[in-house]
């Protein structure tokens, strides 16, 4: 977001707060997504082609936006355009560095902050990603929570238990046993992701970009460059090559 001007103001107890004035923008996906009517395919590739960008600069940075939602996306639905806001949960992480647990839409939450890991990575904002990837899809949010126990569990009832070595890989001791479900194999997840959008008009290969940003495991779940270069938004890709 391109910064206009800024300047400071006090409140009433004197406390200084900076202000800043950002380009406008439109709407937000979180506006469009209140809608009566579905959001086209060619607007969602459009979006998280655009969305994937801004990420990919980021982590590039080292920066982790860490509040990934529908809200935070600003957008011009005519173009397609999204522009990513609000950074003041955005932390440059660090190797070995503690990060806060508490962190993050609850929606949109990673399943490594539900469980309350502290050594997480960027691959956190690639989940929330996923969630709005899925909500954009579905037309409502994939797993909207009560609480943390509970959004676990809806997870869970989608993508079956994490296995000993997603466990580990999410800061967790391997022998640690969460929910009751079997552990699915991708190939199932991508099955269970599709039944739960079951929609004729959205493509195979939709599903195959979400069931990769739900990946338990932090290591395998796809980054921004890989996001970018899916199937998927290949289209949106193209097009814009050929007006270069």
């Amino acid at each position: 977001m391109a910064i206009k001007r800024y300047f400071y103001v006090n409140n009433e107890h004197q406390e200084e707060f900076l202000s800043l004035v950002l380009e406008w923008m439109p709407t937000s996906v979180d506006r469009i997504l209140k809608e009566p009517s579905h959001v086209p395919l060619a607007l969602i590739q459009k979006a998280m082609m655009h969305f994937a960008r801004a990420l990919e600069y980021l982590h590039g940075q080292g920066i982790c936006h860490r509040d990934i939602k529908p809200h935070n996306l600003l957008l011009d639905a005519n173009s397609g355009l999204v522009k990513l806001c609000d950074f003041g949960c955005s932390k440059r992480l660090k190797t070995g560095e503690s990060n806060i647990q508490y962190i993050c839409a609850r929606y949109y939450r990673a399943p490594e902050i539900v469980l309350s890991w502290a050594h997480y990575g960027t691959a956190i904002d690639l989940w929330s990603a996923g969630c709005v990837l899925g909500e954009l899809l579905m037309g409502k949010p994939l797993f909207p929570g009560k609480n943390s126990i509970d959004q676990l569990a809806r997870i869970i009832k989608v993508l079956g238990t994490p296995t000993s070595t997603e466990m580990e890989r999410m800061g967790q001791r391997p022998d640690q046993k969460i929910g009751s479900k079997t552990p699915l194999s991708r190939e199932q997840r991508w099955d269970a992701l599709r039944k739960l959008i079951p929609a004729e008009s959205i493509p195979d290969m939709a599903i195959d970009l979400l069931t990769g940003l739900l990946e338990y495991d932090p290591t395998q779940r796809l980054t921004a460059v890989q996001m970018l270069a899916h199937p998927f938004l290949q289209p949106v890709a193209q097009v814009k090559s050929r007006k270069l």
